[in-house]
């Protein structure tokens, strides 16, 4: 197995006291095929002054954010092999301040890893030899995350990638690769709504919601905003 851990200041030049700190490892059990690993991820925005709509100081706050994470992956075969990992993420922006009247707590939410990769080697090319790959990665699939005890919820940030790459020896000593990467943001895109004719977003007088002109409602389930992220953009772009 082997033990990393590493500390990074962030944006030093304009922020003083803003850091990441990273720490992961990991072991290969008996079987040599499979892989428990683990890492926790901490950032830290610096100390934050926060103040009312007036300019008055409220209070100080140091705002951080950490994600632990537990990992497992399997070789399945000499060419096929995948990987799941499970996270705790906390995030802690505002302290319990009170935001347009509602009392704000950290945000919190449990997601999932979840990716494949498939590689051939020594693929015959009459008189060269070539290696095909193609990986896929689903990450951050989870709950939504809220902010404040009201029952507005957020999606975090679940992204699809994936892609193919091909590399050919040319001889010895030399080796050229072609790949694609494909990213995929898997959350609802905004609608755009409707708008009277003082320019203010029109509010269905039946529901208290906004009126959409284009697109769809963003304010799904989880598996819900993953399937309609694939066709809700306003117009379709």
């Amino acid at each position: 197995g082997e033990f990393s851990m590493s500390y990074s200041p962030w944006l030093r030049n304009l922020v003083p006291d803003m850091s990441l700190a990273y720490l992961a490892g990991y072991k290969k059990l008996s079987n040599k095929r499979s892989a428990i690993g683990g890492s926790l991820r901490y950032f830290s925005l610096g100390n934050i002054t926060f103040t009312d709509i007036n300019g008055a100081v409220i209070r100080d706050f140091k705002p951080t954010e950490f994600a632990v994470d537990l990992a497992f992956s399997q070789q399945f075969s000499d060419y096929f092999s995948g990987g799941i990992a499970i996270r705790y993420i906390n995030s802690n922006l505002t302290g319990g301040i009170s935001v347009q009247g509602a009392n704000s707590k950290a945000g919190q939410s449990v997601a999932a890893d979840v990716s494949f990769f498939y590689t051939k080697p020594e693929l015959d090319l009459g008189d060269k030899e070539g290696t095909f790959s193609f990986g896929m990665n689903i990450s951050n699939i989870g709950a939504k995350m809220s902010y404040t005890e009201t029952a507005r919820q957020d999606f975090i940030p679940m992204n699809m990638r994936l892609g193919p790459a091909f590399t050919l020896d040319l001889d010895q000593y030399n080796s050229i690769t072609f790949n694609l990467d494909i990213n995929k943001l898997l959350v609802p895109t905004p609608p755009i709504y409707k708008l009277d004719s003082a320019g203010a977003v029109e509010i269905d007088p039946t529901t208290g919601e906004f009126v959409i002109a284009s697109g769809k409602d963003p304010n799904v389930g989880v598996a819900q905003g993953i399937i309609q992220s694939f066709s809700d953009a306003p117009g379709n772009v």
